[in-house]
Parts: C-alpha cells; structure tokens; sequence
C-alpha cells in the first residue's frame, strides 16, 4: 500500500467496529456496533461495548468483554497511550510503545470479517533481554440489564440477556473463576487471538467456530486493496486530499452489510435504505475504481420497480423472512439511471436484460405525472424533485390523497428539471438502444 495513501486514511473517527453500519435500524436488521470502551480514553478500562445502541426504549442488552494483563509487578487493565493508525467502519489498527507494560511493545489488529463477528489480534513485544511472564484473563458482563444468563465451555465463555447473547473464546485459553484464563512467556514476541460474536439468535457459538477458521491477514489484504485501488487527487490542499479519501472511506463503509433481500445499500451510516437520485451519483463515484461494483449498485434500482413501472424514491430491506421490501416509498425520484448506467455500464448482455425497465419507468412518467396532454410532467411532492425543501414548493397547497395518508399538491407545478432530466433520460435511453443494435429503437427516442 502506497505510504501517501496510509497518511490520508482516517484516524480521527471515534474507536467503533460496525458490523453492518445500521444503527438506526439495530432492533429489525440484527445489527450491532463493537466499540472499544471510552473511545480508547488512556484512564478507562480496556473493554469492548458490543450491541452499542440507545435508540430503543427499554434499551437493548449491552455487554462489556473485559481484557486484563498481569506481569511480576501488577495488574495492568487500563487503556494507557495507544496510536492509532486505521480507524475504518470494520478494521481497526494501534500501537503503543508502552502498552500494556512499560517492558512491552504492542501491535493490535481489530477486524470484522463477518457479520456479527471480530477477531482481536494482539502482538506483545518483549523490548528488554530477560523473559517476561504474563497472564491474562478475558471476561464478560452486562450493562443492561444488570443480570445476565453465563455459559463457559471448553474455551468459550457465552453471555446472554434479554435474548441476546455474546460469546467470547481465545483457542489456548482455559476457564478459570469465570474467565478465559491464558499463561504466556514472551521471550521475542507472542502473537494473541481473541475472538467475539455477538447475536440475538444465540448462535453465537457457531459463529466463534466458523471465524476461527478465517486468516485475518487475508481479510486485512482484502479491506486495504480497496484503498490501493481509489484514485490518486493531487491538489494544491492537503485538507482537500485528506477529505477525498475520507469520503472515499464513507462511501466503502456505506455497503457493508448482512446479506439480504437487496445486495447493496447505500448511505448507511446515517440512514437504512437506499435513495433513488443519490445512488445514481453514488454510482459514478464507484465507477472511478470499481464499475462491477456500480454497475450493480444501479441494477439494485430496478429489484423493487413496481408493475406499472414506478421506482421508489427510497427502499431499504427489512423484512427478510418474506423476501420483501420492509419500505418502500410511494413517490419517484428524479429519472437519472439511464444517464448514470450509459457511462458506467459496457456490458451489452446487462444493458439489454435492463433495457425493458429502464424504457417502462420513462414511460411511467408520462402516464402518471403528465399534466393533461401537454406533454409535460409534474412532481407531486417536494421529495420526489429530489430538493425536499426548494422554497419553489412553499406556496403549493397540499391535501391528502384517497387513503388519508399521502401529501400531494393540489396544483401541479410544470417544473424545469423534470422535464429536462426526461429528455436527458430519452437520449441515453436512445445511446442505450443504439449500442444494442436497435437502430429504430434509438431514433424513437431522439
């Protein structure tokens, strides 16, 4: 990995693992957050907080997962100065001089390599001639609620509360008053697997065993080979370069999930679901580095186009059980998929299996926004122009449709942008027809 771009990678997020980045959405999609306890604060103690979340009322179960280290003059079980060199959305990477004992370098690897899961790995540095004696113990227990169900076997240690459970194991450790108990001796260097899963299905044994199997290494290969492939910007401000890999960073950690209805989802941070408009432009900023990736980022669009041809403004993926969208709005958004797939997209077997979707949700407009046979078409509300909030919506009365629920304008605007952004959907709809060889197809649309 280029040293320049190890420079401009974040370190100023706060020290937090998602496993599936839906924060808002914790309680429907089974999503967690491991956070390293304080923020890593040097006089807190060395922990992890997994099921981090204070969005629902009562709050869900949190654990703590307690690390601790003793040596021949005491107990260390604080944070003390660590270094950070990645804080990303599922990998973490610190360093200390002097961590956890003042003889002792460390190098510490935190990662998630699947849902649900992380693997701690910590390297301890003997810095002095004379071998060191350590022993550690790795524990758990609950925040909330204040009592919690516990079950050691062999060398997993699983808590559970309220129907959710965290199970914690290193391979070498043995149980002992309640905790994963491990004697080490570090001559040179010794090498620390720690591994948790969190759940509320109480599988979580199952997904210790299956990430023991995993090389961290080649999970951290495949996580960095995301950067080594994001386009180089050279400009004459560093604080410019640094937010480009930044947002390069937040657009990664926007498509990390658990597989569901739909395969990809963007803005995930803030917000479950994925946006119509947004995804278009999302789209291309993929396309500098990987158009696999946003080609299918758009082909998601059309999964949840309705029969008549209509695609949701926002859709996001709750309900699993019945393979179907758990929302979906009744409004559209700007037509720009077209615009977006042409630039994006050489695949003429892809082009032309989307090809009917994309046509139907043009002529969708048409049939369902033109305003009398004028030829030109309306927004029915402010979010499906995509600029929720323009002042050009304010003094447009609003009344409820035939079921009560849905706002739309009594008086149709006839808007510039959807009428050009139409046309601008006709040519490439006419670029597209064009490069499957459909000659007459293409001057249709001109």
């Amino acid at each position: 990995m280029k040293k320049k771009l190890i420079a401009k990678l974040p370190s100023d997020r706060r020290g937090f693992i998602f496993s599936c980045l839906d924060v808002a959405r914790a309680e429907l999609k089974n999503d967690w957050i491991w956070k390293l306890n304080n923020d890593a604060d040097k006089y807190s103690p060395i922990s992890l907080l997994a099921f981090e979340t204070r969005l629902y009322e009562p709050p869900l179960p949190r654990f703590l997962i307690h690390l601790s280290f003793e040596d021949d003059k005491g107990i260390s079980n604080l944070w003390g100065k660590i270094q950070f060199d990645f804080k990303l959305a599922d990998y973490l990477r610190f360093s200390s001089s002097k961590w956890p004992f003042h003889w002792c370098f460390s190098e510490s690897k935190i990662i998630s390599p699947l849902p649900n899961t992380l693997i701690w790995d910590l390297a301890l540095i003997n810095n002095q001639s004379d071998e060191k004696k350590v022993e550690i113990d790795f524990w758990g227990e609950t925040v909330v609620p204040d009592k919690c169900d516990v079950k050691a076997q062999n060398n997993v240690l699983t808590l559970t509360a309220s129907n959710r459970s965290v199970s914690i194991m290193n391979k070498y450790s043995k149980l002992k008053e309640g905790k994963l108990h491990l004697a080490v001796s570090i001559k040179n260097r010794v090498n620390l697997q720690f591994i948790c899963a969190a759940s509320k299905t109480q599988d979580t044994e199952k997904r210790i065993s299956k990430t023991s199997d995993i090389s961290i290494n080649k999970v951290e290969k495949k996580i960095i080979s995301y950067y080594q492939k994001v386009p180089q910007i050279k400009t004459r401000k560093k604080d410019w370069d640094i937010l480009f890999v930044k947002v390069m960073d937040d657009k990664r950690a926007n498509m990390l999930e658990v597989k569901g209805l739909y395969p990809f989802q963007s803005v995930r941070l803030r917000f479950q679901g994925q946006w119509l408009w947004d995804s278009c432009f999302h789209a291309l900023t993929w396309s500098l580095h990987d158009k696999k990736m946003a080609t299918k980022l758009l082909i998601n669009l059309l999964k949840v186009q309705q029969e008549g041809g209509m695609i949701p403004c926002a859709f996001n993926d709750i309900d699993r059980e019945s393979c179907t969208p758990g929302l979906a709005t009744w409004h559209s958004q700007p037509p720009l998929i077209s615009w977006a797939l042409y630039q994006i997209c050489d695949n003429k077997q892809i082009l032309k299996k989307v090809y009917p979707s994309l046509v139907n949700f043009h002529n969708w407009w048409f049939r369902e926004r033109q305003i009398g046979d004028s030829g030109l078409c309306s927004w029915i509300n402010g979010q499906e122009s995509g600029m929720d909030n323009s002042p050009r919506f304010d003094k447009c009365p609003l009344n409820k449709d035939d079921t009560g629920l849905r706002e739309v304008y009594k008086s149709k605007l006839i808007c510039i942008d959807i009428n050009s952004q139409l046309v601008l959907d006709a040519h490439y709809l006419s670029l597209i027809s064009k490069k499957l060889g459909c000659v007459t197809e293409s001057k249709k649309w001109k």
